[in-house]
């Protein structure tokens, strides 16, 4: 944005908080644009595939992130987004941490573990078991 004389407020907190200060100050004042490798390495994106693996590989993330709990997704999310504002003191992670630990999603889910068997949310799982 500066080449075209503006500011870019709006994603330099999510630069700054995503790349850290050293490369967030590059691209925001060099304007640079980077290649899919260096955006991989300043941490922008998870992965680089080729075109034709791009389906697949977004499946594959799809599947992986189905076999997790849907309220344990959910909380990790909102917990994510709390430290990424503020740093939670001590005991607010610890009481984040020991609540689901209560919940009969996290009891089914360790009991499928221990018995090496998929938990019942995921694909895996039969209800005939």
């Amino acid at each position: 944005e500066v080449r075209r004389g503006l500011v870019a407020a709006m994603v330099m907190p999510h630069l700054l908080r995503h790349v850290g200060e050293r490369m967030a100050r590059y691209l925001l004042l060099t304007g640079e644009l980077i290649s899919a490798e260096a955006a991989k390495q300043a941490g922008f994106i998870n992965e680089v595939v080729p075109g034709e693996q791009i389906w697949a590989t977004a499946d594959a993330w799809v599947r992986s992130l189905a076999e997790g709990g849907p309220n344990a997704l959910a909380k990790t999310k909102e917990l994510l987004r709390q430290f990424s504002r503020q740093a939670l003191s001590i005991e607010e992670a610890a009481q984040a941490s020991a609540a689901p630990r209560l919940s009969e999603e996290c009891r089914q889910g360790l009991a499928a573990f221990f018995a090496r068997q998929p938990a019942p949310w995921t694909a895996g799982h039969s209800s005939d078991a």
